[in-house]
């Protein structure tokens, strides 16, 4: 009786008005989070180094600094405060990659989303019960997400096709999950709830 009283509202995010127009000249994969254990930046960097000698993928990674482990292909662009700044970084990005081994929903997913970047992430904690693999994101095991997502990357290079479908699923479940009327009217029909 207590588990149906839970109730489970999803981040609110800026969502621009049309999908972004991502750049042509590379494909730019993206990891967003703290260097820490559980976030696993160390398999994002083994990511990277599998495409070291392909001029047209590259990778960046926020709220990581460079060390002398940071493949050359990685730009690390550091802690990104401004909220400007991090959504022109996820409008010129086309995927995002997380490799974490634990987590709840982290919202860069749902912000990484309204700009039209598709997420491969491991499906770990509430990620698999927000989002569907093949529809809007791409899911990974969390004991092989190097090689999946190696191989899902190899596919987007491939065919255009598939990451532009993805591309715009992920767009529109934002706009439909994460925008800011969604979000205050769930929260409103919440506290009306408990009145």
């Amino acid at each position: 009786e207590l588990m149906q009283r839970i109730s489970i509202i999803n981040h609110q995010v800026t969502i621009p008005t049309e999908l972004p127009i991502k750049p042509t000249d590379a494909f730019h994969v993206l990891f967003v989070g703290r260097d820490a254990k559980e976030k696993r930046v160390s398999l994002f960097f083994e990511i990277a180094e599998h495409f070291s000698h392909n001029p047209r993928i590259t990778f960046h990674a926020v709220g990581v600094e460079p060390s002398v482990n940071t493949p050359a292909n990685v730009n690390c662009l550091g802690v990104i405060t401004h909220k400007e700044s991090i959504e022109h970084v996820y409008e010129n990005s086309h995927v995002l990659v997380l490799t974490s081994e634990s987590e709840g929903f982290p919202k860069v997913i749902s912000e990484a989303m309204a700009f039209g970047c598709v997420p491969v992430v491991t499906a770990v904690g509430a990620i698999p019960e927000v989002l569907n693999h093949g529809e809007q994101a791409i899911l990974t095991d969390p004991l092989y997400c190097v090689n999946e997502t190696v191989n899902f990357l190899s596919t987007f290079l491939v065919d255009r096709t598939e990451y532009e479908t993805l591309s715009k699923k992920a767009y529109l479940y934002a706009k439909e999950e994460f925008d800011t009327n969604r979000f205050n009217n769930e929260w409103r029909t919440l506290i009306q709830t408990l009145s």
